[in-house]
């Protein structure tokens, strides 16, 4: 017998993967019946899939008609700094509070390991879709730290924004030289045990990652309005 939750799992990890290997394109309006046909996946469970993969902005959903992948925008852009703003500038004064703990110096390690690999592969550009996924580690890690399944589901929606917009900033020169020194200021605030300098760094962080994004956004729209 069919069992639909696992059959929503199977689908929702297939697209999420097609997204992400970027088989699925922007700008096309995709048939829910017809991928759940190729699938062997009936439509109830497909249709989960889906909710799912819209409620992390994955995809929007087209009534009758389909799905496409979401296009994130301008406002959204600021919206989702500002999320990861509060939720890391909190975590991360919790871990400069609580580094003395098991927990505490388990994460302060891991930070450092995961900094040590971006700095490595900061110098290798054909390695940036690896870079990205240890950039989205390295904040996981601070929301994880805290244990607040409320603000572990709040990130979770995000995530997907997170790796597409990180991707987009390092298109810009030295970026991902300069991600590595802002998260390394990060880290060195929590150790120097400096509330205020920590939290800063967390919010210039943000601030430098967002200005390139709608920097980024405007340029595109500019080149689209002149052609």
């Amino acid at each position: 017998m069919e069992n639909p939750q696992s059959r929503q799992e199977l689908a929702y990890e297939y697209l999420k993967e097609q997204i992400e290997a970027r088989v699925l394109q922007p700008g096309v309006i995709y048939s829910e019946t017809r991928m759940a046909r190729e699938l062997n996946i009936s439509r109830t469970p497909f249709r989960d899939a889906l909710m799912r993969l819209r409620q992390n902005r994955y995809i929007d959903i087209l009534p009758s008609r389909g799905f496409c992948l979401h296009v994130i925008g301008r406002e959204e852009v600021l919206q989702t700094f500002q999320v990861r703003m509060a939720l890391e500038g909190f975590c991360a004064l919790a871990l400069l509070e609580r580094q003395e703990t098991p927990q505490g110096k388990l994460t302060l390690r891991q930070l450092t390991q995961i900094l040590d690999q971006m700095d490595t592969l900061s110098h290798v550009p054909e390695q940036m879709e690896a870079f990205v996924r240890l950039d989205t580690a390295f904040h996981q890690l601070l929301i994880d730290f805290v244990a607040n399944r409320e603000f572990q589901a709040l990130f979770a929606s995000h995530v997907h924004q997170i790796a597409v917009l990180a991707g987009e900033s390092l298109l810009q020169p030295n970026r991902a030289r300069d991600t590595v020194q802002e998260h390394g200021a990060i880290l060195q605030a929590i150790q120097a045990r400096e509330p205020l300098v920590c939290y800063q760094a967390v919010e210039q962080h943000m601030v430098h990652a967002q200005e390139i994004n709608l920097e980024r956004m405007a340029d595109a729209t500019q080149q689209n309005t002149t052609v």
